[in-house]
């Protein structure tokens, strides 16, 4: 079928609906790629498909797609060899493998006699327990690295927060001391450049010592790093450096586990695109009263009650009204002929049965 005669019928603008019910943007792609077949065993495998996730929906609702992300373009990162993902990309690979995980728990014995096509599809889902548990080890649900990722982050983690409980205490100590309050601008401790400084007056700073690390917008206040605080603050900037050296070393390894796995990671999307397409297909169907049409080699064209899909849209929109039409075309007539007035629904029929016959 030529791209011209699918734009004309407007074939694209179905596909954009059809599109809008996708809950992962491979699903969507996969929509965006639908071409009508010319082999009727195709074509009704599709709908017996169909037809099982129609089941689902009735039986259970919607599958589980909703955690699956585009992990290609984040795998793909995984080139050259010592590359390492960044801790929101093994999110994402976490939330889709969390996905995959829960599909096949669906795929029980009788959720298998009940939905065979849908079942199989689940069943060539990889299993990934290890990686996930793994991923489930290393990052919290916001994305950060927890702190037990390594015993080295744990330990480090553990002196920086020491560290600066002394530093607080030794601020408080001084912001509370009679001497030092004349300097004060406010008696708030703040953190400037990763330090913990103290609000000093401007033009009384000379008189306090410590470390100058920038002023107010206003310029009535210097923030100042006191000299008893050097010695810690330096300290936590050290172990700082030392965190972000294990965190890296902590995401390379896991980044080295991920591209073991990375083919059947890439697999298993194309697996979800499908599902999510025929789920996407019988949510537009209950949207729009679709039914499985039945498809023959030869015989007649037979549409009752036949409804442009786009209109149908737009009806529930708003928009404008969708007209219901028969159209019967015996199978010894090859040609159909509408005439009529203007604006009389020539066009809207005809494409109509085009579009109709596109979509099954």
């Amino acid at each position: 079928m030529d791209q011209t005669t699918l734009e004309t019928l407007q074939f694209p603008a179905v596909l954009n609906e059809l599109a809008s019910f996708s809950m992962t943007p491979v699903g969507k792609e996969a929509i965006e790629g639908l071409r009508p077949s010319s082999s009727v065993s195709e074509i009704e495998d599709a709908f017996r498909e169909y037809s099982e996730l129609a089941g689902i929906l009735k039986v259970s609702g919607t599958l589980p797609l909703g955690g699956v992300g585009d992990i290609r373009p984040v795998l793909a990162r995984l080139d050259p060899a010592g590359a390492y993902l960044l801790a929101p990309d093994l999110l994402l690979i976490r939330s889709t493998i969390t996905t995959t995980a829960l599909l096949k728990s669906l795929n029980t014995a009788s959720f298998s006699r009940l939905y065979p096509g849908i079942s199989g599809r689940i069943e060539a889902l990889s299993a990934q327990d290890e990686l996930k548990e793994e991923l489930e080890r290393i990052l919290d649900d916001r994305g950060d690295i927890k702190d037990t990722a390594s015993p080295a982050l744990f330990r480090i983690r553990r002196e920086i927060r020491a560290n600066k409980d002394r530093a607080r205490k030794i601020l408080e100590s001084i912001a509370t001391d009679k001497d030092t309050k004349e300097y004060l601008q406010e008696d708030i401790i703040t953190i400037r450049d990763d330090r913990y400084v103290l609000s000093i007056k401007a033009g009384v700073q000379a008189g306090f010592q410590g470390v100058v690390h920038g002023r107010s917008g206003s310029g009535s206040t210097c923030f100042i790093e006191p000299i008893a605080l050097l010695e810690l603050n330096n300290k936590v900037a050290i172990l700082k450096k030392e965190e972000k050296t294990e965190e890296i070393e902590i995401l390379k390894e896991a980044a080295r586990k991920v591209s073991i796995q990375r083919d059947p990671l890439v697999a298993d999307l194309s697996v979800v695109a499908e599902i999510d397409a025929v789920q996407s297909k019988a949510l537009f169907g209950r949207a729009t009263g679709g039914i499985v049409p039945e498809i023959r080699e030869r015989g007649e064209v037979r549409l009752l009650s036949a409804l442009h899909p786009i209109l149908v849209f737009k009806e529930k929109r708003g928009e404008t009204r969708a007209i219901p039409i028969d159209i019967v075309i015996p199978e010894d007539r090859g040609v159909l002929v509408i005439s009529g007035a203007n604006t009389g629904g020539k066009t809207v029929a005809l494409k109509t049965l085009g579009l109709l016959t596109l979509m099954a």
